[in-house]
């Protein structure tokens, strides 16, 4: 509605011509008309706020009901990379393909963020032309990031031919290794001279500057394969963390020892990845894991350790002078507990010994006579004593303690399911001076032990 202002002049001249009465009486009713138009016009003038405002909202409703075409490019590119980096265990390889298969908008959006395309498997399940293609294509998206890549050698060497490995091989030595910050190796496999001629470099560690974590799980190297791979892993300056995993090595006693000068954090799983480490010079390991997932081949591992030569365990020590923490780890494993305390004790001074999933096997060992308190022993600090779904506990510390001389009064230990401490234990541990307590909550600090180990 609006107001026709030259009219409106043409009839006012006109009436007030004829009559100052039928002026007022006009000007009225035009003052009335106008305030009615006003009144309209604050109506529509709220109604279309109103309009707005559910626009708005329903904006954001169909946003929220079709983001594939409403989210702006900021909002995909947080999504992509809260999911990438909250992905449980491995990251598939098909993450980011799938994303670029959505919409055109989305493949842009996930081209454009590298940190999708670092995660780079290596499996024979795509023809030889499309898997190095996509090798090269992950490679060249991802930088300048680093990469992660994951190697089945028992599924490379079963599907493809001689030369299309070599041709994988190539690949990844040229293309993938100088950017490669962690790699893992698996598979059931037997590394040797005639595996080592087909995939030439697949193990020449020097290729990869950058690498910080490695992990080499079920794979047995050869007596001609096992001192090049130790050499090759002499050559990682960058490397903070290693995993061996179900590994066999065969190596002479009398082999040369390999410094890792970087390394921090160690972890051996098997008989033959625990003995490697006496071959190993690890200044600046810190936390060494060890155990093994087989029911009972742990126990063969640190008897040998012990028993066929008892100097190793100490020269392991020595190899080990930044150890602070040491974990006995299996799924579940079984050990005989006078030999693992026997082990941890040539292992001391360390500052938690963590135990998982561990059968303490073997009778209890009596106490035995403690030596005079002023004789001069080195003490060693043990800050935490830690079990978890663990059992024999009780058993494993009256060896423990028979095997050492402990100086505390009160002793809290962190145990955590499948341990329990019963009057007779907690007498029997009484009797080396110690009065355990369980503590259930990790949190609470813990009351060092100090023990000291009994001069044979």
């Amino acid at each position: 509605m609006t107001v026709e202002t030259r009219s409106r002049a043409r009839a006012l001249r006109a009436a007030r011509s004829a009559s100052p009465l039928h002026f007022a009486s006009q000007a009225q009713a035009d003052a009335y008309l106008i305030l009615k138009e006003i009144k309209e016009l604050k109506r529509l003038r709220t109604t279309r706020l109103k309009r707005l405002t559910l626009k708005r909202l329903h904006a954001c409703y169909e946003a929220l009901q079709s983001p594939v075409y409403k989210l702006p490019d900021e909002i995909l590119r947080m999504i992509f990379i809260f999911a990438f980096t909250n992905l449980p265990g491995t990251r598939p390889m098909h993450y980011a393909i799938t994303l670029t298969h959505v919409a055109r908008r989305w493949r842009v959006v996930a081209l454009s963020i590298p940190m999708l395309w670092t995660h780079i498997p290596v499996h024979p399940r795509l023809p030889l032309g499309a898997l190095l293609s996509r090798i090269e294509a992950f490679a060249k998206r991802a930088s300048p990031v680093f990469v992660n890549v994951v190697l089945e050698l028992s599924n490379l060497f079963d599907e493809l031919h001689e030369t299309d490995i070599r041709a994988v091989a190539d690949v990844l030595c040229r293309k993938v290794y100088p950017r490669c910050e962690r790699l893992t190796i698996m598979g059931h496999f037997v590394w040797d001279s005639n595996a080592q001629i087909m995939a030439p470099g697949l193990f020449t560690f020097e290729l990869c500057p950058h690498l910080r974590v490695l992990t080499i799980a079920d794979m047995e190297f050869t007596r001609s394969r096992s001192p090049k791979l130790l050499l090759s892993l002499q050559s990682c300056t960058a490397l903070e963390e290693l995993t061996l995993a179900k590994c066999d090595f065969w190596v002479d006693k009398n082999e040369r020892t390999y410094a890792l000068s970087s390394l921090r954090r160690l972890t051996s799983l098997g008989a033959s990845s625990v003995r490697i480490v006496a071959h190993l010079d690890l200044p600046k390991v810190e936390s060494w894991t060890f155990g093994d997932h087989d029911y009972d081949h742990m126990e063969h591992a640190v008897t040998e350790l012990l028993e066929d030569d008892e100097r190793l365990a100490s020269t392991i020590r020595k190899h080990l002078p930044a150890l602070h923490r040491v974990t006995v780890t299996g799924q579940p494993c079984l050990i005989n507990m006078e030999t693992l305390a026997r082990f941890l004790l040539k292992l001391l001074p360390l500052d938690t010994i963590t135990c998982e999933d561990i059968f303490f096997t073997g009778r209890l060992t009596l106490s035995e006579s403690k030596p005079n308190s002023t004789a001069l022993l080195p003490r060693a600090e043990i800050a935490k004593l830690d079990f978890t779904r663990c059992h024999g506990v009780s058993a494993f510390l009256d060896t423990l303690f028979s095997r050492s001389r402990p100086h505390s009064i009160l002793c809290k230990i962190h145990a955590r399911s499948c341990s329990h401490l019963t009057p007779e234990n907690k007498r029997r541990l009484q009797e080396h001076a110690v009065d355990v307590e369980w503590t259930t909550n990790p949190s609470r600090k813990l009351t060092p032990i100090v023990l000291v180990p009994i001069s044979p």
